[in-house]
């Protein structure tokens, strides 16, 4: 390559390398007052990026020639080229810009990421060109799939942070991925038909267009090619620095996030390798008292589902009865309300299961320890069923499949959860028994939890779908009917004993449930519980506690410890201070915590406004 070939070609590059940051820094100053301050990591990464990006345009002159990629055949690739990779960056840019301080971190990556994402596209497109037409269609498609994919997820980023003015996290992504057809068709129903069009529209048309606009350019012709050996080299290290740098950036980050010592998923997968060694090893301390011999009979206990106590009248003061059953039994001797109970996390995975095992937000339990409610009820001698009306979740064998798989008998069933009672009547009630019941309750969309027979027995009008707070009020209506009957049922046929409500988390009209933005109502919860006149009299200390403790703070996290004080059992790591009904229960305001340990309870008195 002559000299004045690669001054024109270094021209070139400085060129184009300056007008795509000019252009990206302008549209970021629409938004944010001033660049500074910048974490200074982000701030040398943006400068390498500018350099690479210089460098990465120069060395595709150098092999291909200055003439030759500057030519008006190969300005249609670069276009395209140039497209997608500000496409992909300009979804995370309007992002960042709309959050106070975000550059104060480390985001450099970002800027980074795109020109190799941009030379990829345009090597590729280069090397097709030669390709017979099948080889040439696979690899476009193949590029096709990569490209969709990361402005899929960019624009699923973007969306969000419209909807709830947050970044994505892992623990949403979490949820996205357990999140089944059904759910995920319930949440998208949710929107207005154009919403819908438009997602519809950009699911479809964006691959194909993709698709089109990489034909179209492999079908480019170009003078000359250089030799397969600089062709390779370039492709391999272009890709080399793709994949490095993509594993930083959105999803990929936010995965790895999850797999991390403490994320979620390493939590789930831990638990999954050692839950039931967990359980044989687990060894009661032996003694007359435990119910199943002093008291034999059934204990049930129900987890609700996005149950608020704010609009539910058995605990709050609602403008209408939303729960008139359980506002009756409050007044009742035998039930035991606690208006202070919060969730331990806004998110039905990572809710239950700290609740169903005895991990928990203040005893610094590692889940490889784990043990969980079901086998804790097993050794108890009790007889276990799990009979669930929500949808069972692969991911990483949720960790409430798993849960729910220790029971002697486990079912999932679809439909409205007065269903729930039919297999409730197919347990023997002569026998001991420790049921959980997973409800649906009231789950988004809540116009979907209410039955129309129910609605047209009530008497009420029917209201569209945008009505949210009405249909979720109602829905808490249908589950207090629903509980009604069970209780009924349970108590008339199976020896009731004992009976608890515990909803996983709270739910926010606007933002439903999750942990970014985080609202306290999202946390606040329903639990009560119920003592047959048999237990009392045999456990009247146990009463006599959960008397004393019904306006003491209580975190779902400590349902697990709870349920073992309820059955009498106890095993040697056993902290009375978790138990409700334990004279020793120590949670009060100023240590109770919620978001897994992230937030302070007292916190909420300080922030009204969630």
């Amino acid at each position: 390559m002559q000299r004045g070939q690669i001054k024109q070609a270094a021209a070139n590059s400085t060129k184009l390398t300056l007008f795509y940051f000019s252009g990206l820094a302008l549209l970021f100053l629409s938004f944010q007052s001033s660049l500074i301050p910048f974490h200074h990591v982000a701030f040398l990464r943006i400068i390498r990026s500018i350099v690479l990006t210089g460098m990465t345009l120069l060395a595709l002159q150098v092999i291909w020639s200055p003439d030759c990629l500057f030519s008006p055949q190969q300005r249609f690739r670069q276009k395209i080229a140039l497209g997608i990779s500000t496409a992909w960056l300009c979804c995370y840019l309007w992002v960042f810009a709309h959050l106070p301080g975000f550059f104060q971190s480390d985001c450099g990556n970002y800027f980074l990421f795109p020109t190799f994402l941009y030379a990829l596209v345009e090597i590729l497109s280069l090397l097709a060109e030669p390709l017979n037409k099948p080889l040439r269609t696979m690899l476009c498609l193949g590029l096709t799939g990569v490209i969709s994919f990361l402005l899929l997820s960019a624009l699923c980023c973007l969306f969000y942070f419209l909807i709830y003015h947050q970044p994505l996290d892992e623990i949403i992504l979490l949820s996205i991925l357990a999140t089944t057809p059904s759910e995920a068709w319930n949440y998208l129903s949710s929107f207005s038909n154009t919403v819908l069009a438009s997602v519809a529209l950009i699911g479809i048309m964006l691959p194909l267009g993709t698709c089109f606009l990489l034909r179209r350019a492999a079908s480019v012709p170009l003078p000359s090619f250089p030799s397969c050996r600089k062709q390779a080299l370039l492709l391999l290290v272009t890709g080399y620095f793709f994949c490095n740098y993509g594993i930083t950036v959105f999803p990929a980050d936010r995965i790895l996030h999850l797999y991390q010592k403490s994320g979620p998923m390493n939590m789930f997968i831990t638990l999954r390798r050692n839950l039931k060694q967990n359980g044989e090893q687990l060894t009661l301390t032996p003694s007359k008292a435990e119910l199943s011999a002093a008291a034999p009979g059934t204990v049930i206990l129900v987890l609700g589902e996005s149950a608020s106590r704010d609009q539910m009248s058995a605990f709050s003061p609602t403008a209408t009865n939303t729960t008139p059953w359980e506002k009756q039994v409050r007044e009742h001797p035998h039930f035991y309300f606690f208006p202070n109970a919060y969730s331990n996390f806004p998110n039905t995975i990572m809710a239950v299961t700290l609740a169903l095992t005895n991990v928990n937000q203040y005893n610094e339990l590692p889940m490889e320890k784990a043990l969980d409610m079901m086998t804790l009820a097993k050794k108890a001698g009790f007889h276990t069923y799990w009979f669930s009306n929500q949808d069972r979740n692969t991911v990483s064998d949720s960790a409430i499949t798993l849960l729910a798989s220790q029971a002697d008998y486990a079912k999932w069933i679809h439909g409205y959860d007065e269903k729930l009672l039919s297999l409730l009547k197919e347990v023997p009630g002569s026998q001991n028994n420790f049921i959980v019941l997973h409800l649906m309750g009231s789950h988004f969309r809540y116009d979907k939890r209410v039955p129309e027979s129910y609605r047209l027995k009530r008497q009420w009008s029917p209201l569209p779908k945008t009505e949210k707070r009405e249909w979720y009020q109602r829905s808490l209506h249908y589950t207090d009917e629903v509980l009604h009957q069970l209780f009924v049922y349970s108590r008339d046929h199976m020896r009731l004993q004992c009976f608890i409500y515990c909803s996983d988390h709270g739910e926010n009209m606007q933002y439903t449930h999750t942990s970014s933005p985080f609202y306290f109502d999202m946390v606040r919860i329903p639990f009560w519980v119920y003592l047959s006149p048999e237990y009392e009299k045999t456990y009247p200390d146990t009463a006599a506690a959960l008397l004393r403790h019904e306006n003491s703070v209580f975190t779902n996290d400590l349902l697990f410890d709870t349920v073992a004080g309820l059955l009498h059992c106890s095993y040697p790591e056993k902290d009375p201070a978790y138990d409700l009904t334990d004279n020793q229960y120590g949670l009060t305001l100023e240590n109770a915590r919620t978001l897994h340990g992230k937030r302070f309870l007292s916190e909420e008195g300080i922030n009204k406004q969630e």
